[in-house]
């Protein structure tokens, strides 16, 4: 039987018609080329940004002239069917984020998409831990704190903010919740930007989300942020402790943006995207973006990317089978 991460080297080995492009030939942008990079959110926001900057410091001789299109709606999964069905010349590409490939197949009974069967991935673009914070003047300051004040007043204090539900930040605290026993509830927002103002308003007495939300409101003192989930410190962090370190080491999640082509893009154009993502990721502009932004860059060869996807999406099953959390659609 072939590994998952063969299945992927088959789809992009073979291209429309049976026929295999040469490797010069399918690196050389041809002149008047576009190339479409699909984002399943609308303008603005980490994800957007990031795909705007692959779209500017990609190498020209690759992509030629290179623009974002913003395609929300169905849950990120309509920009997904888009490529799904688009063409696999490498004129359409994907830009999107774990959850999309790690998480949905748990969640949505009836989804349309195969990752393995549908897409080539190319690379990851950049990567993001999670952090767990409470407001600036709650009584914890440390995790054993937070554990403790849920413990002693149950449900109430056990409530915490989540970008939205079926996120890997919500079950990330569903993880927590059956790792401590404690009545840990997700509370889902339409957005990391909601959580965060109810977060620092203390409207919630917690909220899980991208580490680099909590940034700027650290720094004015409007949240404290408790433990994140990189498998090391996080940079932006670095007095904060990991879980692992405080003895979760199931809380290691790493989220990423990565780019991907339809099924059967051909092999020579994945490496040559695959190089034009590494390309980018060396320029200094994108460097000093992506810090402001708080993502860590990442470039990944294809196939180490293909079993990373499928790894994750294994890793996640138990935990969400666990909480009976599925979409009806």
């Amino acid at each position: 039987m072939s590994s998952p991460a063969a299945l992927f080297r088959r789809h992009a080995l073979i291209a429309a018609g049976g026929v295999a492009i040469g490797g010069a030939s399918a690196a050389r942008a041809q002149p008047g080329r576009i190339t479409r990079i699909v984002v399943p959110v609308p303008a603005g926001g980490g994800m957007d940004a990031c795909a705007r900057l692959f779209a500017e410091y990609a190498p020209r001789e690759v992509l030629g002239q290179a623009v974002v299109d913003n395609r929300p709606g169905g849950a990120l999964r309509l920009a997904i069917e888009y490529v799904q069905r688009a063409e696999p010349d490498g004129r359409t590409l994907l830009f999107a984020p774990a959850s999309v490939f790690t998480i949905y197949p748990h969640i949505y009974r009836r989804l349309t998409y195969d990752v393995a069967r549908d897409f080539a991935p190319i690379s990851t673009f950049c990567e993001f831990d999670l952090a767990l914070g409470v407001p600036g003047n709650s009584p914890a300051g440390t995790l054993a704190e937070y554990l403790a004040m849920v413990r002693s007043q149950g449900p109430r204090a056990g409530s915490f903010a989540v970008p939205a539900a079926g996120s890997a930040a919500h079950f990330a605290g569903a993880r927590l919740a059956r790792l401590t026993g404690l009545p840990l509830e997700h509370v889902p927002y339409r957005g990391s930007a909601p959580a965060m103002q109810d977060l620092v308003a203390g409207n919630v007495p917690a909220a899980f989300n991208v580490s680099g939300e909590f940034v700027a409101h650290r720094a004015a003192g409007r949240v404290k942020v408790l433990a994140t989930t990189g498998a090391r410190r996080s940079p932006f962090f670095p007095d904060v402790p990991t879980f692992a370190e405080l003895g979760f080491s199931e809380l290691v999640i790493g989220e990423w943006f990565g780019l991907f082509a339809p099924a059967r893009t051909p092999q020579p154009m994945i490496e040559a995207l695959n190089g034009a993502v590494a390309a980018a990721l060396r320029q200094p502009e994108v460097l000093a973006r992506l810090q402001q932004l708080a993502y860590q860059p990442l470039h990944m060869p294809a196939e180490a990317f293909a079993r990373r996807i499928l790894a994750e999406q294994q890793s996640w099953a138990e935990t969400v089978r666990a909480t009976g959390f599925v979409v009806e659609e």
